[in-house]
C-alpha cells in the first residue's frame, strides 16, 4: 500500500465552532451569511501574534485567502503531511444547496482561481484534495462562482454524495459532471456508511441510499480514480469489516477488465 496522510481544513463552523482565530480574532474572514471562510476578505492588523506563514504578524489588508494558503503550505511541510484536504467546498462562499450562495461574479471566480493556484505553489509538490459542494459543475459555477479551470488545481476531487443530502438530488448527476472534467484531477466517488461527527449511521438509518452509493461506485468503477468514505463513526467504531469485504467483492469482480 502506498499510504499518504493528509490533514484537512473546514471552511465553515460546523466542525470548528470554538475556533477563536476564525470567529473572534479575525471574524472579518468569516463575516458572511454562511460563516464560511472568505478568501476575498481583507484582514485586520495582527502584529501581536506570530504565525508560521506570517512570522512578522499579519499586516492590515492581507487577503484572507493569501494568509490561509501561506499558512497551510508551511504547516504541511513542517509537520510532514503528504497533502491537505480543503473540506466543505473551501474557497467558495455558500452552503451545499443550489441557489444558497452569492451567485456568479467574475471577480469572485478570479479570486477563487488565484487562491487555489497559490495553494498549489505553497504545497510545493504535496497533494491538494477538494471536497466539493455536492453539486454539478454548472451549479458550482452559477451558485458559488467556481471557475471551470479551477478543478485542474486539485490532485483529487471528491464528488460528494452523503445520504443526508442525497435524498434531494441524484448523486450520479454530480459524479457524471465531475468525470467530464478534462485534466490532471483524479475523481473520487463517495461511499457512505457512518459519519464521524454525527450519531447517525447511514448503513442502517439510510440503508437504501447507502446501497445506491455502493452501486453507483460499482457502475462507474472503470471511470473513477478511487473512493472516499469515513472509516469510523462518532465514537471511533470502525465500519464493520464484513461490510467492506462485501462491497470490495462486488467492486473488484472482474477487476482484470478495469483499465486503472
Amino acid at each position: 500500500i502506498n499510504l499518504k496522510v493528509y490533514d484537512q481544513i473546514d471552511s465553515g463552523g460546523e466542525f470548528t465552532v470554538e475556533n477563536d482565530f476564525k470567529y473572534k480574532l479575525h471574524p472579518e474572514c468569516t463575516s458572511n451569511h454562511w460563516g464560511m471562510w472568505d478568501i476575498r476578505g481583507s484582514m485586520q492588523d495582527d502584529h501581536d501574534h506570530v504565525y508560521a506563514g506570517a512570522p512578522d504578524g499579519i499586516a492590515a489588508g492581507t487577503s484572507c485567502g493569501d494568509f490561509l494558503a501561506d499558512q497551510v503550505g508551511v504547516y504541511i511541510r513542517d509537520l510532514g503531511f503528504d497533502g491537505i484536504l480543503y473540506d466543505n467546498q473551501l474557497g467558495t462562499r455558500g452552503r451545499w444547496h443550489e441557489f444558497d450562495g452569492p451567485f456568479y461574479s467574475v471577480e469572485e471566480a478570479i479570486a477563487i482561481d488565484a487562491f487555489f493556484q497559490r495553494s498549489r505553489r505553497n504545497l510545493d509538490g504535496r497533494g491538494l484534495m477538494w471536497f466539493d459542494s455536492y453539486n454539478n459543475v454548472q451549479v458550482e459555477r452559477n451558485t458559488f462562482s467556481f471557475p471551470f479551470g479551477g478543478y485542474n488545481s486539485f490532485d483529487y476531487l471528491i464528488a460528494s454524495g452523503f445520504c443526508v443530502t442525497e435524498r434531494t438530488r441524484p448523486y450520479s448527476n454530480n459524479l457524471e459532471s465531475k468525470l467530464s472534467i478534462a485534466g490532471r484531477t483524479r475523481i473520487l466517488a463517495t461511499l457512505d456508511y457512518v459519519d464521524p461527527w454525527y450519531s447517525y449511521n447511514s448503513m442502517t438509518d439510510y440503508k437504501d441510499c447507502s446501497r445506491d452509493l455502493e452501486q453507483t461506485a460499482i457502475d462507474y468503477r472503470r471511470r473513477i480514480d478511487g473512493l472516499m468514505f469515513f472509516a469510523n463513526d462518532e465514537v471511533g467504531q470502525f465500519v464493520p469489516d464484513t461490510l467492506i469485504k462485501s462491497f470490495a467483492t462486488r467492486f473488484f469482480d472482474g477487476v482484470e477488465d478495469v483499465a486503472r
